[in-house]
């Protein structure tokens, strides 16, 4: 994953002119650790909200251990 500043300098240096992806790793899983820390209940992060490999993974690293899922290639994308 290639990293940039901002999205002003990612815009700058690609001039895409596709969707593009941005994706702040360190800040998603800050804010997930806060989250476990805060609330008192289980914690399980829906797979449907944001599906891609990289947001799942740094959700689990910080520390969401349970996802719910709504078919079996979400499944499959949680194990």
């Amino acid at each position: 994953m290639r990293g940039f500043d901002d999205a002003d300098a990612m815009v700058a240096a690609l001039e895409p002119s596709y969707p593009v992806y941005c994706l702040r790793p360190q800040v998603l899983a800050e804010n997930a650790r806060r989250f476990i820390e805060d609330f008192p209940g289980r914690v399980m992060y829906a797979v449907k909200c944001n599906p891609h490999p990289a947001v799942l993974h740094y959700l689990f690293e910080a520390g969401i251990e349970h996802f719910d899922t709504a078919s079996l290639p979400e499944i499959a994308q949680v194990r």
